[in-house]
């Protein structure tokens, strides 16, 4: 039994669905803005110091009340941070974790924090009791002004224990000064990383047809061959191949419409100038009236021999629902307006040259006859037109 249970245990731990390291300590969550850098600066800032102290000391606090509960420990909680958003380059973290950890080891070791956690510069412990603390550069703004107000070049150090500032540089100092110029260099490379991601975007390709011919080079073609074979035989009624099929339903991919498409053939001897007539046409869902969804006209200059696709669309699905229910002749408090479905019944594709009609097709049979009557294009014009043209 106690074998079982054990077992048990394992898997379920094995089966934990995300790491430990993906909890983020609400701490820290806090703390990133915080440590949001002031930024470097091309001169030094006279007022830099005070800004940082200022934006250091509630870091302090924070870094302090995770030392005293639960939190993660000081150089913990400020890497959980900069996890959970990176906000600087990798050498300036790993400089900012360093300092403001040293930074909190020191004032907590000199007793520098009261019983609520709050910072305070004078020191109640240790060797210098009675003496404060006083924030200060790790390098001389005169040596690197652009980290006036950085947590990169700060520190906290017991006051009067500062070399002149007319003082060469130490070794330490000197080997601090080339990590901060390896974070201008790390800062600069990031800075032109992100000019070229917002750089402009590569301009797309022309739009081409199915040869590879974009519109410009398509119709100077076609006006070549319409120049060759001469305006009488342009102007003569083509002879033409049309098919059309029903290409999309309504969802939410293509805001909810119906799409039909037809393919156009030129089967004439010379090249051809044609407008394709789209009608569209649902049917009510009480009365099964018929009316129009939507009517589209489109101007096509085909080439000899030439098979194009035109495409035509619907209004929105929703578009037609109250139209359809006005048509019904169902009152405005009528309840069944709520569950009117939207029914399409078909499509009629008239190609005209000229006002004359030169091709048509229809995807039922049962329409077709709005087609018969050439003179007036038959039913379909006296239908209702409840999507517009």
């Amino acid at each position: 039994m106690h074998c079982l249970i054990r077992t048990v245990a394992i898997l379920s731990l094995v089966a934990l669905p995300f790491p430990v390291e993906a909890i983020i300590h609400p701490l820290a969550q806090k703390l990133i803005k915080q440590l949001k850098p002031q930024g470097l600066t091309k001169k030094a800032d006279p007022q830099g110091l005070q800004k940082l102290e200022q934006q250091a000391i509630p870091i302090l606090e924070a870094l302090e009340s995770s030392s005293r509960g639960n939190g993660p420990e000081p150089r913990g909680l400020l890497e959980t941070a900069f996890d959970f958003e990176p906000i600087v380059g990798h050498v300036q973290e790993a400089v900012i974790v360093s300092n403001l950890t040293r930074m909190w080891e020191l004032a907590h070791q000199y007793g520098c924090f009261n019983e609520e956690g709050k910072f305070g510069k004078e020191i109640t412990r240790g060797f210098h009791v009675g003496k404060k603390l006083t924030f200060a550069y790790l390098v001389p703004v005169s040596r690197s002004p652009e980290f006036s107000r950085d947590f990169s070049n700060l520190r906290l150090v017991v006051e009067g224990s500062l070399p002149p500032p007319e003082a060469p540089l130490d070794a330490r100092q000197l080997a601090f000064a080339e990590q901060l110029d390896s974070i201008v260099s790390e800062v600069e490379r990031e800075k032109k990383q992100r000019a070229f991601e917002k750089g402009p975007k590569e301009t797309p390709p022309p739009k081409t047809n199915a040869v590879g011919q974009t519109m410009e080079e398509h119709l100077a073609r076609w006006q070549t061959e319409a120049d060759a074979a001469g305006p009488v035989a342009v102007q003569q009624l083509p002879e033409l191949n049309l098919a059309g099929r029903l290409i999309s339903s309504p969802s939410k991919g293509n805001g909810y419409k119906w799409g039909y498409s037809v393919e156009l053939g030129n089967l004439s001897h010379h090249p051809t100038e044609v407008e394709v007539v789209f009608t569209m046409i649902g049917t009510t869902d009480f009365k099964r009236q018929h009316y129009v969804m939507a009517e589209r006209r489109q101007k096509i200059k085909l080439r000899l021999s030439e098979l194009a696709t035109v495409e035509a669309w619907s209004q929105p699905e929703k578009t037609y629902k109250s139209k359809t229910a006005d048509l019904d002749g169902l009152s405005k408090k009528d309840k069944r307006r709520k569950g009117i479905e939207v029914q399409y019944r078909g499509t009629l594709v008239e190609v005209l040259h000229g006002g004359r009609r030169a091709a048509v097709w229809s995807s039922d049979p049962t329409i077709a006859q709005y087609l018969d009557k050439e003179s007036d294009r038959g039913l379909a014009a006296r239908l209702p037109n409840l999507g517009g043209k």
